[in-house]
């Protein structure tokens, strides 16, 4: 009884203390509590789950039914699919999307009858979109932290809430050589001026501890406020950092050559116009829809044609596609014509649909249609396959070369014998009128400096002649000058080095060069060493006869084992280097349709935050397939 007073009134005896503490240890209360002491196991758990084995279960199970809602939101962000409903949350997509997982689970059913803690409010889902982006982009920075170089690809577009956003694409260069074009975020910029977009890049690289030592590269479209060559975003950054170098996006490059092409020779900058007008009296208007599709199901039973294609100003790979369907569908948009006139009552849009069909039935429109078809098909075909996330600056001026060398291999008489007679049996097939010779023109005086006549041509056929090898010219110079660009001058440096390396020819001029320009990058020892064994090695594993280009060069390394690389670790650093340029900035352009999709008409009220987390998770796990 005295023990047990001692214990639950405390001890206040201390003057005979070491013979009660004696006594105390004797007693069958201390042995008890000794025994349950050592027997219990040590771990990490509370108090509480010692006390009630149930408080943990019930623990283990409420974070396996939080998992339910987490995936939910991870689900709703990845496919790029709103939250929130129109005003009323109970039929938003993600009650809707938990409601559907608790129909086949109980438990989670009943967790969401609870009155607190269902963790489906709108600050739980901004906080979990918030943790799942931080994660993302925690593991896409350390990637890039690690890469030796740096490009940077920027854009900038306006949303529907009517903010310029601007969009920042990282370009890195694995061990491996493998090429990763890494989306880190979308930002509010209070103008698309060059010192407010080089100010937000400057402090994206300073809030990643991304040093802007390390960028080799610049990737932009055309724009002065981004390649402005006295106070662009380019030059303001090369001020920073010199070796940063600029080139203008390949696959602007290509759009603006056709463009070119297009606006300066008539004959195509017509029926380039007539066929956009073709498609918006089609496609902007459901009862010549309707016309058109009717009477292309009673003239071929089994449809074989094409449907017609709108002509895209903004997209760059559809313009040929758009002069091929109206070409296939020729017959049956002359039939369509007069079938609409016959019902139209408005005298403009009657007027504008005779006014096409009058075009159509002529020679001239036919011809311009099918070579400005045959110039924007292989146009077209380069620019797509610019877009390639892997295709470095230098592959891309590599395809660049073999498509101006075979736009030049149809200008020559027998290429154009065989494109005007593809053209007559065109017309004949579909009663296009004969080819006829323009109204001669007497030159202008002020142009009229000599006594000679004009020259003028005897038969159409000369005619379209001069017209079609303009074209060609037209094209492939365009082509030639966009692609002559000052930045590429220094990245075809390194390519000549590598290349005369593994050729084992005299390459010192051209690594002084590098060296000089590259400056720490680089060890010129140990460099010049390694191209030397490179040329040996090259010779011994490649049999060939003839000399390697560029694409060889890429092709070996790329072949490397990691030991070989390793041994050749300098040289790696060169292919590094040119690998880090990318061809185009697609990946920039492809985010806005990202934009696009998440801040639509009626989430315009999206806070800036909220949008860049889920452009990250919609972006980098649909277009770049990173994290899923």
């Amino acid at each position: 009884m005295g023990i047990f007073f001692q214990i639950t009134r405390g001890f206040a005896n201390w003057k005979d203390a070491v013979v009660s503490f004696m006594r105390h240890e004797k007693s069958a209360c201390h042995r008890d509590a000794v025994s349950v002491t050592v027997t219990i196991p040590s771990s990490t758990k509370d108090v509480s789950e010692h006390l009630s084995a149930q408080h943990g279960a019930v623990k283990v199970e409420n974070r396996n039914l939080l998992l339910h809602i987490i995936s939910s939101v991870r689900f709703l962000c990845r496919q790029g699919l709103a939250l929130r409903g129109g005003g009323d949350d109970v039929d938003s997509n993600f009650r809707q999307l938990v409601r559907m997982q608790a129909s086949e689970n109980p438990q989670f059913a009943d967790w969401l009858k609870r009155k607190k803690d269902v963790y489906t409010s709108p600050e739980i889902q901004n906080e979990i979109i918030r943790i799942m982006a931080q994660k993302v982009l925690r593991e896409i920075i350390s990637d890039v932290q690690q890469s030796p170089f740096i490009c940077v690809m920027v854009d900038e577009t306006t949303d529907n809430s009517n903010k310029e956003q601007m969009v920042l694409v990282l370009r890195r260069v694995s061990d491996n050589l493998d090429v990763f074009e890494e989306f880190v975020g979308l930002y509010a910029v209070p103008t698309i001026e060059a010192a407010s977009l080089t100010a937000a890049i400057t402090d994206i690289f300073l809030r990643f501890q991304l040093p802007l030592s390390k960028v080799r590269g610049q990737c932009y479209d055309g724009a002065s406020a981004m390649s402005g060559i006295k106070s662009g975003v380019a030059k303001r950054l090369r001020d920073i950092e010199p070796r940063a170098i600029f080139t203008h996006c390949y696959g602007h490059s290509v759009n603006l050559a056709a463009c070119d092409t297009l606006k300066q020779m008539r004959l195509l900058s017509d029926a380039v116009d007539t066929a956009y007008e073709i498609t918006k009296l089609i496609k902007l208007s459901p009862r010549r829809q309707v016309i058109f599709d009717t009477l292309k199901s009673q003239m071929y039973s089994i449809d074989t044609s094409p449907g017609l294609r709108t002509l895209c100003p903004t997209r760059w790979t559809v313009r040929a596609d758009c002069l091929a369907s109206i070409l296939a569908n020729y017959e049956l948009l002359l039939d369509t014509w007069n079938a609409s006139v016959e019902i139209v009552r408005d005298v403009e849009m009657k007027s504008r649909i005779l006014g096409v069909a009058a075009v159509m039935e002529k020679f001239h429109f036919l011809l311009g249609t099918m070579l400005a078809e045959l110039i924007l098909r292989h146009t077209d075909n380069l620019n797509k396959t610019l877009q390639s996330v892997s295709m470095s600056a230098a592959e891309g001026q590599h395809v660049a070369s073999m498509t101006v060398r075979t736009l030049q291999n149809l200008r020559n008489d027998e290429m154009y014998e065989a494109f005007f007679n593809k053209v007559c049996a065109k017309a004949k097939q579909c009663s296009v009128g004969e080819p006829t010779l323009p109204r001669q023109r007497k030159v202008p005086k002020r142009f009229n400096d000599g006594l000679s006549e004009g020259e003028f041509p005897d038969t159409p056929k000369v005619h379209y002649r001069q017209l079609y090898f303009e074209a060609l010219d037209l094209i492939i110079s365009c082509l030639q000058e966009r692609f002559r660009q000052d930045g590429y001058a220094t990245y075809s440096r390194i390519e000549t080095l590598l290349v005369k390396a593994c050729r084992q020819e005299d390459f010192e001029s051209d690594i002084a060069f590098v060296c000089d320009f590259y400056k720490d990058d680089f060890d010129r020892q140990a460099l010049h060493t390694q191209l030397v064994t490179l040329g040996v090695h090259y010779a011994i594993s490649v049999q060939r006869e003839r000399q390697p280009d560029m694409i060889d060069v890429l092709t070996f390394f790329k072949s490397l084992s990691a030991a070989e690389r390793n041994h050749l670790c300098q040289a790696v650093r060169l292919v590094q280097l040119l690998l880090i340029m990318p061809a185009t900035n697609s990946t920039s352009e492809r985010s806005f349709s990202a934009l696009r999709r998440l801040k639509t008409y009626l989430r315009t009220s999206m806070k800036q935050e909220r949008l860049n987390n889920l452009m990250v998770l919609h972006v980098v796990t649909i277009q770049l397939r990173r994290c899923k």
